[in-house]
């Protein structure tokens, strides 16, 4: 399992909708690919699950106290990483296993994607580095 955080840097305009049809929009042409809003247990949030037959990825758009402390465990293993304020927002994409490395393509974009969100400082929790 890959987890990636993406740390937004300043206020954002982004929504769980908005994170869908910008990432549909990624695998436009795999008509495989099946989307689902999800809820944590006990209402403490909701994400999107996006499907394959044999795979899968979940987005979540996370605000507040619990991911500034994430964001101060980050700049304490890469110091500097966030010059100024800790971020308060960030997307939190959690992909299952890929053993066959079927879908590292998939991962990769979704990566690509993650970059390109403004003020965005993207973070691979399992290799503690800068993605």
């Amino acid at each position: 399992m890959l987890t990636l955080h993406a740390f937004l840097e300043g206020p954002t305009s982004s929504s769980l909708d908005a994170l869908r049809e910008e990432l549909v929009a990624l695998f436009k042409s795999d008509g495989e690919l099946a989307v689902s809003n999800a809820s944590m247990p006990f209402g403490l949030g909701k994400y999107l699950v996006f499907r394959w037959p044999s795979w899968s990825f979940s987005t979540h758009l996370e605000s507040g106290a619990r991911v500034q402390e994430d964001a101060a465990i980050v700049q304490s293993t890469i110091a500097g990483v966030f010059p100024g304020c800790l971020p308060s927002t960030r997307v939190r994409v959690v992909f299952a296993s890929d053993p066959g490395k079927s879908f590292t393509n998939h991962i990769i974009w979704v990566a690509d994607y993650l970059r390109t969100l403004p003020g965005a400082v993207v973070y691979d929790e399992a290799q503690k580095s800068l993605w």
